[in-house]
């Protein structure tokens, strides 16, 4: 008996000493495992700038023209343009809700110990379906410089009159930044600020709205006012658009005649209101303006045709609208933007043409204003 009594304390003495190695080895483990090093990034959202001052420059998108449906990060060191770290998710919520969203991208031992300069790339919405597009965690930085919008993807040869279910594709990027902090929390940015990386949406936005004058004192003097066709001119815009801004387009081809509205989908009757004069643009804060041709336009006094979404022209963009009075051609009317340049990305551009009796047609305005963006507005994000 007393024999099993100590085979049976031996037993269990090994057994408690075999959990305490055990227990031993595991919390020896887990104090010396390498925790892992995040490189931070901010993302500030394209429409909700931090307003420093008063600003009149810009109008609001709507709510599909402003929403990120899906991100992609990448880092590159900048010298080399070896890929540091890549990120993608469709959880953008505070994005969409906020100024914008920190993220954090897993790095090398190696990089958080000698912390090159990099360089950041965001997109946003850029997908196969919306962009004819698709890039992941293999897709280098000489790819992303080179992509391009093709003229079937915001282009002329298939018009884009709303926002796609993947939203519009917005871009942002960052060169030759400097990489800040120690390890396991390093930054893009300084030890004060992070830096800020912009998203910009690709594309501008051009729509036209016509009026009509309403006679309600001699009705009998009614002209019906009909749109037969829209169209831009040849040389005027780009066949391809780069998904990343750069300072000169050249190499991208141009394009011939194009039509935006052909005879067959014409508008056969303008709608009318008491004072078409009204919907001149008048040196009016951005916003009012915008805000009053949306209000009329649902309220069925002016006629729209478009949206159309479309990538950047460094050109002087041109064109005519063709329109008949009381079943009379006329000679097309002529329109232009005021200089070449101003439909570049991230641009909203009304062209508002109302007749008011007589012969012709008469063009008011072309207007061109930014969509909201912080491009050019100052600030500072602390303590990240």
């Amino acid at each position: 008996m007393r024999s099993v009594i100590r085979h049976i304390w031996l037993w269990m003495l090994v057994i408690g000493c075999g959990l305490m190695t055990v227990g031993c080895s595991s919390s020896d483990g887990e104090a010396g495992e390498p925790q892992a090093t995040y490189l931070t990034i901010y993302v500030y959202s394209p429409e909700r700038p931090i307003l420093m001052r008063g600003d009149v420059r810009y109008v609001d998108p709507s709510t599909e023209e402003g929403t990120v449906h899906r991100l992609q990060i990448w880092v590159f060191e900048h010298q080399s343009g070896d890929l540091v770290g890549y990120h993608s998710t469709a959880t953008t919520t505070t994005l969409n809700t906020s100024q914008g969203d920190t993220y954090r991208i897993a790095v090398s031992d190696d990089f958080a110990r000698q912390q090159p300069d990099v360089d950041v790339y965001v997109l946003a919405n850029v997908t196969a379906d919306n962009c004819g597009l698709s890039f992941d965690q293999h897709t280098t930085r000489d790819q992303l410089d080179a992509a391009q919008l093709d003229e079937n993807h915001f282009g002329l040869t298939s018009l884009t009159t709303e926002v796609p279910p993947d939203g519009l594709p917005m871009s942002g990027i960052l060169l030759n930044q400097d990489v800040v902090g120690d390890a396991p929390v390093l930054r893009v940015g300084s030890l004060s600020n992070i830096a800020t990386v912009h998203l910009t949406r690709v594309v501008s936005k051009i729509r036209f709205v016509f009026s009509n004058i309403k006679l309600t004192e001699s009705p009998e003097s009614y002209k019906k006012l009909s749109i037969t066709g829209i169209s831009l001119d040849a040389n005027t815009m780009r066949t391809a658009g780069y998904l990343f801004s750069r300072s000169s387009l050249n190499g991208l081809g141009k394009n011939s005649e194009v039509s935006l509205l052909s005879s067959p989908d014409k508008i056969d009757e303008v709608k009318t209101n008491e004072n078409p004069t009204e919907y001149i643009y008048n040196d009016e804060e951005a916003q009012a303006y915008e805000n009053k041709i949306n209000a009329a336009v649902s309220a069925g006094e002016l006629t729209q045709v478009g949206p159309f979404y479309l990538h950047e022209s460094d050109m002087q963009v041109t064109g005519k609208i063709a329109y008949q009075i009381d079943e009379t051609e006329k000679p097309p009317m002529s329109f232009q933007m005021e200089r070449a340049g101003e439909f570049l990305r991230n641009h909203t551009w009304i062209v508002y043409a109302y007749y008011l009796g007589g012969s012709f047609l008469e063009l008011s305005s072309i207007y061109v204003k930014n969509w909201k963006t912080n491009d050019d507005l100052n600030y500072e994000i602390y303590n990240w």
